[in-house]
């Protein structure tokens, strides 16, 4: 009969180790981006309506959980959210703006700025974007031009 060397049984217990601190730490990890995730998403319900917005449903996209639309121009519109999420949930909002095509006037292209803003929470977010609201060019418009009318705001989280 052969005996089990002792080097066989340590290198097995190494091997048995490794794989239950493996899960153990893969089911912490899950547990931790979980709640990063559900903090995400509570921010984002924590966002609130700009002053003077209505609901709107013009928008579209995976996590929305508010869509607004306002009269505001998009850079007052920005500011009272950031000051105003910022101050709810006691962190800051990472801020980031562009310029936007809208149309075209006289082969030149026409542009309006859209922002966002962020809260990060590890790998999810919540973010809130703010885009110009855009009424179409009409023969009666100002020599046809498309005209900014306001602000629509979209808020999801994940």
């Amino acid at each position: 009969m052969s005996r089990v060397r002792p080097s066989f049984l340590v290198a097995l217990v190494a091997v048995v180790v490794a794989a239950v601190v493996a899960l153990a730490a893969s089911g912490v990890v899950a547990r931790v981006d979980d709640a990063r995730r559900e903090r995400a998403l509570a921010a984002a319900h924590a966002v609130p309506a700009p002053e003077g917005a209505v609901t709107s449903h013009n928008c579209h996209g995976d996590g929305t959980v508010a869509c607004w639309e306002s009269d505001q121009p998009v850079d007052d519109v920005v500011a009272a959210l950031q000051a105003s999420w910022e101050r709810t949930s006691g962190r800051a909002a990472e801020q980031s703006c562009f310029a936007t095509p809208v149309g075209r006037v006289d082969a030149e292209p026409l542009a309006a700025r859209t922002c966002s803003l962020a809260q990060r929470f590890g790998d999810h977010a919540a973010f809130v974007f703010v885009s110009p609201r855009i009424a179409p060019a009409t023969p009666d418009d100002d020599a046809g031009r498309p005209a900014v009318t306001g602000s629509l705001v979209q808020v999801s989280g994940d």
